[in-house]
């Protein structure tokens, strides 16, 4: 958690669209944190922080943020993406 002395530092806002490939998050040099907003399928899910983000947030820990920090917008993003299209069957 970024503690309120550093509330004046410089955070990278990015988002994550969970219904395709995710990839890294670069370009997060002299940042303190990162944002990220979560999606599925165009739809907001929910935010996570991951701080100290490096060069760049590799695919492999924005997974692990967001399973510790986002678990519901993970089961969001996977509801969304196995639910029916609209008049159709369930699988």
């Amino acid at each position: 958690m970024i503690a309120p002395s550093d509330l004046t530092a410089p955070v990278r806002v990015a988002e994550v669209e969970l219904s395709g490939p995710m990839g890294p998050i670069p370009g997060c040099d002299g940042y303190r944190a990162v944002r990220i907003l979560l999606r599925a399928f165009g739809r907001p899910l929910g935010w996570m922080t991951i701080e100290d983000p490096g060069a760049e947030v590799s695919a492999r820990r924005l997974r692990e943020a967001m399973i510790e920090q986002a678990p519901s917008a993970v089961a969001a993003a996977w509801l969304y993406g196995s639910a029916p299209a609209e008049g159709g069957t369930p699988p």
